[in-house]
């Protein structure tokens, strides 16, 4: 039988989260980031690993740039932002992107793009296509014909028109106090 410590270090839940920094990211800075980070029990935290210089949906504004991934690990729960707000206030000068590991995972490649010059697609003239109707006349009104003989195959029965209260005679008393109401006879209690 599992002692109870056993269950407590087995259900020990952990966060994982993606760091990405733009530009430069030294070991000094990373220190900077897991001393930040110690308020909600760093686990791991790994060394930033270079990527190569390319354009980021993380940073548009920055066009292509270097990119240092770190992966980090944490024991207490907090989201995203919150880190994110934590980790502004020790380097602020940093471009600094955290996603979870799930989001991570969702994030799409940016593509490249196109180099090759070409022609406004509005401005360009396209190409005329000539409609041939390939029915002759006298397929049409045999189309016609047949579609008449189905409509009138497919109408229903009339019907006469059902009678709504609007259309019950109105009488002349009302609803309320036309009629007086008989009161039940009343017998002695006393027995």
């Amino acid at each position: 039988m599992k002692r109870l410590s056993q269950y407590l270090t087995e259900s020990a839940k952990t966060y994982n989260f993606k760091l990405t920094v733009a530009g430069e990211c030294d070991k000094d800075m990373v220190a900077k980031l897991k001393n930040a980070a110690e308020k909600y029990e760093v686990i791991k935290m790994s060394s930033p690993k270079r990527l190569p210089v390319q354009r980021s949906s993380d940073f548009p504004a920055l066009g292509a740039v270097e990119l240092n991934l770190i992966d980090l690990e944490v024991r207490y729960p907090v989201t995203p932002e919150q880190l994110q707000n934590l980790f502004a206030d020790v380097c602020c000068e940093t471009h600094l992107r955290i996603r979870t590991a799930a989001q991570a995972a969702d994030v799409a490649p940016v593509e490249e793009e196109a180099t090759e010059k070409t022609e406004p697609v509005l401005t360009t003239e396209l190409e005329k296509e000539e409609f041939k109707d390939f029915r002759t006349d006298s397929q049409i009104e045999a189309l016609m014909k047949e579609f008449q003989s189905m409509a009138a195959k497919y109408e229903g029965p009339k019907e006469a028109k059902a009678k709504t209260t609007n259309d019950l005679p109105q009488g002349g008393n009302s609803a309320v106090g036309s009629t007086k109401a008989k009161l039940p006879d009343v017998k002695s209690a006393a027995r």
